[in-house]
């Protein structure tokens, strides 16, 4: 009936309201980068490329919920995206571990704001979508992931303290701070768990000192507190 060539590798689809939603991946001799495709659709006879957006190095699968599109982005993790316009999609959420054996998002379905997903390492992994942010149920909380905020709830899981990086031969830093948003200073953090349900809800900055926090780029990470 219709196509609508488009360079690279493609391994999953999702439509949605007229639209589909291709992930893929382009390949060169020394590097791949994944992509995200967005086709309109209404007229199945004239699909037409309206949009993509580059999300790491592969795109395997995609689910679209709500009004969000679901990415699984392999070793770049879970990428969500705000369709509610779809030729302009925003990326508004992304959730990733790193380790011996980060999380490897291969495909996934989605029910609600509930992501279940195919981690190539680890199995099943199921993470809830929180609109400032995604994150796995409390008994496996997130570690900073560098694309928007982390949504904490009694909680914040600090790692990397005093230790060293898995993905660099340098010291990770060995001091954090919590900063408010108008930057005052309101805690100093610790490796592990820091308890932070006497701070009131909202926006929060981790700043370090040294060269990075554990799957946070750059000297400092948003955090959303949450009840």
């Amino acid at each position: 009936v219709g196509s609508c060539p488009i360079d690279g590798g493609h391994l999953g689809v999702a439509v949605a309201g007229g639209y589909a939603y291709l992930p893929g991946q382009v390949y060169t001799p020394d590097s791949a980068t994944g992509y995200v495709n967005v086709i309109d659709v209404s007229d199945p006879e004239d699909p037409v490329l309206v949009a993509s957006d580059t999300v790491g190095q592969v795109c395997y699968g995609v689910a679209v919920s709500d009004g969000f599109l679901y990415v699984a982005a392999g070793s770049s993790g879970l990428v969500v995206y705000d369709i509610s316009d779809p030729r302009n999609p925003v990326r508004v959420g992304h959730y990733q571990k790193t380790g011996h054996r980060p999380f490897t998002a291969m495909q996934l379905a989605v029910v609600g704001n509930v992501a279940f997903v195919a981690d190539y390492f680890r199995g099943l992994r199921v993470i809830e979508f929180l609109g400032a942010g995604v994150e796995e149920p409390p008994n496996e909380r997130p570690s900073f992931a560098g694309h928007g905020p982390t949504v904490v709830r009694g909680v914040l899981m600090l790692s990397g303290l005093g230790t060293r990086s898995e993905l660099s031969d340098n010291s990770v830093m060995s001091r954090a701070a919590l900063l408010n948003a108008s930057g005052r200073k309101v805690m100093e953090l610790q490796p592990g768990d820091n308890d932070v349900r006497h701070l009131s809800p909202g926006v929060y900055f981790i700043r370090a000192e040294g060269s990075r926090i554990q799957g946070v780029e750059g000297s400092s990470a948003k955090v959303v507190i949450q009840r």
